[in-house]
């Protein structure tokens, strides 16, 4: 029986030490950068359903502005994979691993300007709005428990959401086939249904010059996944080509039933 104690206590520290994330370490990613107009290497998730404190959810009713998220959007952690099912390495996204994406502000206001300021206080006085409640890194710094709060409080459907901006803008690429994420463990901060877009040109409008570059006219968001299901207080793994959102243990801290069972067995031998 002590064998078996102490393969559980030694179970139970492994997956406490895998389940910490960055938390306590307050690693820092990029700082937020304006959306680029022309940009093929954005992508953003947006809120578009939440819930009721019975449970009951908020759909968006059209022809009104329904706040889909009682609160601010509260995210803890955004974890963005190349591999449709979330399997291998995620995009870094801190300065010590060289990242390749930087989170975009996200005041609600940009989607109708050209955010090309030089900083991003002027950029903001621009549009007559604030800084988010709590800053864009924090969704994307390795903790799941220093949370990016949204801008927006009572946020509709077209409000409440987080972008990131790729170095590489190739049209060609599908950067993200997967997303993980951890949002706050509130009904009134957490969406129920996410959307993921890339801003995308009108592939009918581009058109190459004699020195081979090309430009386009036209670009908008463009839908690309959809998923229902979610909830605050634990990760959920949203993969390619699925309408919900899977409850997931993160990363490799979940043995499963058959690995504890294993592990048991061999500590008794």
């Amino acid at each position: 029986m002590q064998i078996i104690a102490l393969a559980i206590s030694c179970l139970s520290a492994r997956l406490l030490v895998n389940g910490e994330e960055t938390c306590g370490k307050w690693e820092d990613p990029r700082d937020p950068v304006h959306f680029s107009p022309t940009h093929g290497g954005q992508w953003r998730l947006l809120a578009t359903e939440g819930q009721k404190q019975d449970g009951t959810i908020i759909k968006t009713i059209p022809g009104e502005s329904t706040a889909v998220i009682r609160g601010h959007w509260a995210i803890g952690e955004l974890e963005f994979y190349a591999d449709p099912n979330c399997e291998g390495s995620k995009y870094p996204t801190l300065l010590k691993d060289t990242p390749v994406l930087s989170p975009i502000h996200t005041t609600y206001g940009w989607q109708d300007d050209a955010p090309d300021a030089p900083d991003s206080g002027s950029f903001l006085a621009s549009l007559g709005e604030e800084a988010p409640w709590y800053p864009e890194m924090r969704a994307i710094d390795g903790c799941s428990t220093s949370e990016f709060w949204s801008q927006c409080y009572q946020c509709d459907a077209s409000s409440a959401w987080f972008g990131v901006k790729f170095d590489d803008d190739d049209l060609n690429a599908t950067h993200i086939k997967c997303v993980k994420m951890f949002q706050k463990d509130a009904d009134a901060y957490t969406a129920t249904r996410v959307e993921l877009h890339r801003w995308y040109p009108n592939i009918s409008s581009c058109k190459t010059n004699e020195d081979g570059a090309t430009t386009c006219d036209g670009w908008a968001w463009k839908k690309v996944g959809d998923w229902t299901g979610l909830d605050g207080g634990q990760w959920y793994v949203l993969r390619d080509n699925t309408t919900v959102a899977i409850n997931s243990a993160h990363g490799s801290a979940g043995l499963g039933i058959v690995g504890v069972i294993g592990f048991l067995l061999w500590a008794m031998q």
